[in-house]
């Protein structure tokens, strides 16, 4: 395992890009066990690719021939995702989120939630305030029509009151 200190000190033992990607990813707070979490992360990037899109795969019931013929692209070229040898060309990564409804995180390291789910959660929230603004909605017509009947009451009982020449305080 390639510390981050060492690969900051021989940046040729990792790759060029996957040193640009960790500091693309990271934010200057980012702690080093961060750091060093997400480098072990881009160098098995490959492979966890490989688990996510086969699993997605599945997940979806699409066949990787369908998939070839769908993106337009070699079917050797999807194959080669299914194993592992190679990951996704860029230029297919949003097709490929678009077509699985996950985010690109979730498409190379597993992490997240997929876009259905996310949009699930989201209509969750939704549901729930619109709820509590319906309950709102109807308990301050309560609260309104049980004070109108309390005042209607005791404008009652002021006259009846008043009927008797009883004083009151108001």
């Amino acid at each position: 395992m390639i510390s981050l200190a060492t690969s900051l000190r021989n940046p040729i033992k990792l790759n060029n890009s996957v040193c640009e990607n960790v500091f693309k990813l990271g934010d200057a707070q980012m702690d080093l066990s961060k750091k060093t979490e997400r480098i072990e992360q881009l160098k098995n990037k490959d492979v966890i690719f490989m688990q996510v899109f086969n699993k997605l795969l599945l997940k979806h019931k699409i066949k990787p021939l369908a998939l070839a013929a769908e993106i337009g692209l070699p079917n050797m070229t999807v194959h080669q995702w299914t194993t592992g040898t190679i990951v996704s060309d860029p230029r297919y990564i949003e097709i490929l989120c678009t077509i699985f409804e996950c985010d690109r995180d979730y498409l190379f390291f597993g992490d997240g939630m997929s876009k259905s789910e996310k949009d699930k959660l989201i209509e969750e929230a939704k549901a729930a305030q619109m709820k509590a603004e319906q309950d709102k909605f109807w308990l301050e017509n309560e609260l309104k029509s049980q004070l109108s009947l309390f005042e209607t009451e005791n404008t009652k009982l002021k006259e009846k009151l008043d009927q008797h020449g009883i004083d009151y305080a108001s």
